[in-house]
């Protein structure tokens, strides 16, 4: 007589071999590129400028805009400098600047901020106007800072 345990390693064995050959097979997975509903900016443009972390941009001129040129590295004064580019004409950068306004505020004594913008002075002036927050704001109006992070 057969033992018991021989009969269920082979229906175990069976069961496997049942599922290995009737299993469905996942297809390659697909990476597609979404689109944010806002900005026509795909994964793989996120990827392309994180490419450039880590590179030294702290020699950028910048102009705030009482018209004097500052170097990117001198705003820092011993914290960690956060730029953020906003465009005068999104709805995106204006519906955004309340939520920067906000993580500017809790954390001013651990970071230094600065809104960076391409722009000319009379539609940033419009901008800051329209979002109502006093905000660190410099036009990169060569656009050497954005350039040179991919942006």
């Amino acid at each position: 007589m057969k033992s018991p345990w021989s009969i269920a390693l082979l229906l175990a064995a069976a069961a496997g071999l049942i599922y290995w050959f009737t299993r469905p097979i996942a297809p390659d997975p697909i990476i597609l590129e979404k689109e944010s509903r806002r900005h026509p900016a795909s994964p793989s443009d996120l990827q392309a400028v994180n490419q450039h972390i880590g590179q030294n941009v702290a020699g950028v001129l910048l102009e705030p805009m009482d018209g004097q040129a500052a170097v990117l590295g001198s705003l820092q004064a011993g914290k960690p400098l956060v730029v953020v580019f906003f465009s005068h004409d999104c709805p995106c950068s204006l519906e955004f600047s309340a939520y920067f306004a906000s993580a500017m505020e809790v954390s001013k004594e651990k970071a230094t901020w600065a809104f960076v913008f391409a722009d000319r002075p009379e539609e940033i002036g419009k901008f800051v106007k329209e979002s109502g927050f006093a905000l660190p704001v410099f036009r990169d109006p060569e656009a050497r800072l954005s350039r040179s992070l991919g942006v």
